[in-house]
């Protein structure tokens, strides 16, 4: 049985956290993130592509192609000592259309 004791401050900061990936993301804040992710960090996108932290850095550090990133349907899911976050994104691109996929 996972330890709770530190569920609610965990949980707390953990959105923080993932509120800080949105916002770098859409802003392309690569120092922010190297700050926030873990060395082992990958991430798996909506391209199907499973990305370490220096490739999702580099990709970060891109010009972003679209506008008004947000989550929705946040799932954070407190599993011991880690934790998996998932989320539902939106985005608008340039031609003006929204688009979504999911982040794990």
């Amino acid at each position: 049985m996972p330890d709770t004791t530190n569920t609610k401050s965990d949980l707390e900061i953990l959105t923080q956290l993932n509120a800080d990936f949105v916002v770098s993301a859409q802003n392309g804040d690569v120092r922010r993130f190297e700050q926030i992710l873990a060395e082992d960090f990958m991430a798996s996108q909506p391209d199907f592509l499973l990305r370490d932290k220096k490739q999702f850095l580099d990709m970060m550090a891109a010009p972003r192609p679209f506008t008004e990133l947000k989550a929705d349907e946040v799932r954070i899911r407190l599993l011991g000592d880690f934790a998996i976050i998932h989320a539902h994104m939106t985005l608008a691109n340039g031609r003006r259309c929204t688009t979504s996929g999911a982040i794990h």
